[in-house]
């Protein structure tokens, strides 16, 4: 979702305030010195705690996907690393073998096996 605003308008009211705020790095107000001040003693408009509080959650779901998304490569990669390394002991394959199905140079090698504790 995006949200517009049209911060320029002036017409007064408190919505148009708020917008000031937000948006004018310099300004005062002194009806509305922080949002959390501005929360805290319900000042904000509705529709705008709406609209902040909508933008928070989708940056946590994003964050959730993010996070989930690294998990699963991380446990891909693990899961190629402890099969390549338990063949390349065995002598099935050769560390260049290793190199070249992974798509990495020999230090990086050794360090995603330090980091994942292979």
């Amino acid at each position: 979702h995006e949200i517009y605003i049209n911060a320029e308008v002036d017409d007064k009211s408190s919505i148009a305030e708020v917008m000031k705020v937000l948006s004018t790095n310099d300004y005062v107000n002194r009806n509305f010195k922080t949002i959390a001040k501005m929360k805290e003693e319900k000042l904000m408009p509705v529709e705008v705690e709406r609209a902040m509080e909508g933008l928070r959650e989708e940056g946590r779901q994003e964050g959730r996907q993010e996070g989930r998304l690294e998990g699963r490569l991380e446990g891909e990669l693990r899961g190629k690393l402890k099969t390549f390394m338990s063949l390349l002991q065995q002598g099935i394959i050769s560390e260049e073998v290793v190199l070249k199905n992974l798509n990495i140079s020999k230090e990086e090698l050794e360090k995603k096996i330090k980091e994942l504790a292979i």
